[in-house]
């Protein structure tokens, strides 16, 4: 039974893990996205402004439906209709009142808007400790500044491993992803409570 299980969440991860990184999200698609420093800054800030606002509409919602198991169920749909308005306000607002940013910068508004979906799941399922809005909201912010720092460092990662002299088997995305789990290998040291 329990191989069964270990199985079963083996291949969910994956299932999971392909969707992320091949559709929505499209990893590749963002990382040739943010190629420039400004491209990245801009689009923390709209991945900020989805995150803030979600936040700021799922927290009363959350608090109002309570804490009870078939509500816990819903959490994931409420936030994930939250950021289809907020995608639709958004996208509206800036197409009418700037328009030359809409037309420079409207392609990261889906990217960004998926991405905020991660975070605020993120934030509103995991319950394991009982914040209050003003936290929530520097819970946020704080993810948007770490996906910040891990966009420069992706970013700085492709520029370094554009090389001809890199094999052929490693360009792209294979040399980006052991780049990125030497790194994150790099910060789980700085996590004392974790142990192998």
């Amino acid at each position: 039974m329990i191989w069964r299980e270990t199985l079963l969440c083996f291949l969910t991860a994956a299932l999971l893990q392909n969707i992320v990184l091949s559709t929505g999200f499209g990893a590749s698609m963002l990382l040739r996205t943010l190629h420039r420093s400004r491209d990245t800054l801009v689009f923390s800030l709209l991945l900020m402004l989805f995150a803030v606002s979600t936040v700021l509409l799922a927290y009363p919602i959350d608090m109002a439906l309570g804490t009870s198991w078939n509500i816990k169920l819903l959490r994931p749909g409420i936030v994930v209709a939250i950021t289809a308005v907020l995608y639709g306000l958004f996208s509206l607002l800036f197409r009418h009142l700037l328009p030359r940013f809409y037309t420079r910068y409207g392609r990261f508004f889906p990217l960004a808007a998926f991405n905020n979906l991660v975070i605020a799941v993120a934030l509103i399922i995991n319950h394991r400790a009982a914040v209050t809005l003003l936290p929530a909201v520097g819970i946020a912010l704080g993810a948007c500044a770490g996906f910040l720092f891990l966009s420069l460092c992706t970013r700085e990662c492709v520029d370094r491993t554009d090389h001809p002299d890199m094999p052929y088997a490693f360009r792209g995305m294979p040399v980006s992803l052991l780049y990125l789990g030497i790194l994150a290998l790099g910060f789980m040291g700085f996590a004392s409570s974790y142990s192998i």
